[in-house]
């Protein structure tokens, strides 16, 4: 007897076992998804770009090209994830910085250029956007 037919007969018997899995399955995945707390993010881009004071033909070349130094851009970066910038935004907020540990603050330089990409992740979408807002300001 060919083995397709040994697997035909077995589904038409055991149809139900398949059928059952699924269910069970998508069952304790809708059962996993709706226990999980939802989780919003906002995202702000900044511009490196030299002080507006700064005027002078030569004063502007220097700033310039200190910009290019990728170490440069790469501080402003991690400035916006450390303790004292979500103190001060949490200040700019009205809040205590206890009301922002539930969110994440990252911040990396977008490729080749001068510009940095702010993420703030949190269980309020509404904070998130404040958030990033405060920490860009800050």
């Amino acid at each position: 007897m060919p083995t397709s037919d040994l697997y035909r007969r077995a589904l038409r018997r055991r149809w139900w076992t398949i059928l059952l899995a699924v269910i069970l399955a998508l069952g304790a995945a809708a059962w996993a998804t709706s226990r999980q707390e939802p989780v919003y993010q906002a995202s702000t881009t900044m511009a490196v770009v030299p002080n507006a004071q700064v005027s002078g033909t030569e004063e502007v070349l220097r700033s310039l090209d200190t910009l290019e130094r990728r170490t440069v851009v790469a501080t402003f970066a991690r400035i916006p994830g450390t303790a004292e910038t979500r103190e001060a935004a949490a200040r700019r907020l009205g809040l205590d910085g206890r009301q922002l540990r539930a969110y994440r603050v990252r911040a990396s330089v977008l490729p080749n250029t001068n510009l940095i990409k702010l993420d703030v992740e949190g269980p309020d979408g509404r904070r998130a956007a404040a958030v990033a807002k405060a920490a860009a300001e800050v």
